[in-house]
């Protein structure tokens, strides 16, 4: 009985079908109807397949410039590290010359030892004050870079642009340079003795 029912049921189905098919092909009532909204429903999907398109390359616009900012985060970890690095020989160093220095001006009454650097004023006065280097007068460049450029000592570029590179000058009673050391790289210790032998 379900069978027959099925059977029925596919013939009006196939019977409607057929009935429909010929009405759209002899044009009867209800085809230039069905075409207008066959028409207006591919317009419809058209718009809407222009807007999931353009959605797409926007998309895709983000998504690749998410990539280069996470292709760059390992450089930029390395870059960081460096830095850091670069930081801390700094300061160790920084120490070093501030003792070396401290030592000196304690012996030489006649001389005044200014110690000029990139680093904030109340950075540096710590920094004197936790050391106890109190024989040598530390100077900042915050509010200017004149000091750096005309020594010819102003690091134009790269990552430490900004900041001093590492060196001694040494200026007699009547202003007069008479010593100069620039040390070619800004970790390495200069030549204190010599510096001091000017003195």
């Amino acid at each position: 009985e379900i069978d027959s029912q099925i059977a029925s049921l596919r013939k009006n189905l196939q019977a409607r079908t057929e009935s429909f098919l010929k009405s759209m092909l002899l044009g009867g009532e209800g085809s230039a109807s069905f075409v207008t909204q066959a028409r207006q429903k591919i317009i419809e999907e058209q718009i809407s397949l222009d807007g999931l398109a353009a959605r797409k390359k926007a998309l895709a616009v983000v998504i690749a410039d998410y990539e280069k900012q996470f292709n760059q985060i390992p450089q930029k970890s390395i870059e960081l590290a460096r830095l850091q690095r670069a930081r801390l020989s700094s300061e160790k160093l920084y120490l070093l010359v501030e003792e070396k220095f401290n030592e000196a001006a304690k012996k030489k009454s006649n001389a005044v030892f200014l110690m000029i650097s990139a680093d904030l004023p109340f950075a540096m006065k710590r920094f004197c004050a936790a050391e106890g280097t109190s024989n040598v007068i530390p100077l900042a460049m915050m509010r200017s870079r004149n000091f750096a450029k005309d020594y010819g000592v102003l690091i134009q570029d790269g990552p430490l642009a900004g900041i001093t590179a590492r060196a001694v000058v040494v200026i007699d009673e009547n202003n007069k340079v008479v010593y100069t050391q620039l040390v070619p790289e800004i970790a390495q210790e200069p030549d204190y003795d010599k510096a001091l032998e000017v003195l």
